[in-house]
């Protein structure tokens, strides 16, 4: 009987719990594939922000729709450029809203992207 190099043998104790682990992190691998690909063919972007921090997270499809780097985590402020100016009041207000109270929305406005703001679209 074979088994991968440094893992527990097979009638070590926790050799049970290690499978376990690795089958888990390859469904989660897999599935987090999945999710991505969703979102790509999708167009559907996400995005965190953890109260007192200065910066948001963005998802890979987010930062590919709003046309910036893979990682690019924006500041609050910086989120309000990428919003055609007539929708900037309600984007922010819904924002601080959930901010300060923790109630999440789903809110659709046009967006501006960099090659907007530099050709002047939008």
């Amino acid at each position: 009987m074979s088994h991968v190099p440094d893992s527990p043998a097979p009638d070590a104790p926790g050799a049970g719990a290690a499978a376990r682990a690795g089958v888990l992190q390859a469904q989660l691998r897999e599935r987090q594939g999945l999710l991505e690909m969703a979102a790509r063919i999708g167009r559907l972007g996400a995005w965190t922000h953890v109260a007192g921090q200065e910066r948001m997270t963005w998802s890979d499809e987010l930062c590919r729709l709003s046309e910036v780097d893979i990682g690019f985590a924006p500041t609050l402020e910086q989120v309000g450029a990428f919003f055609a100016p007539a929708h900037r009041p309600l984007a922010q207000r819904t924002l601080r809203r959930c901010l300060v109270t923790g109630q999440g929305f789903d809110v659709e406005t046009p967006v501006l992207t960099p090659a907007d703001a530099r050709t002047g679209s939008g």
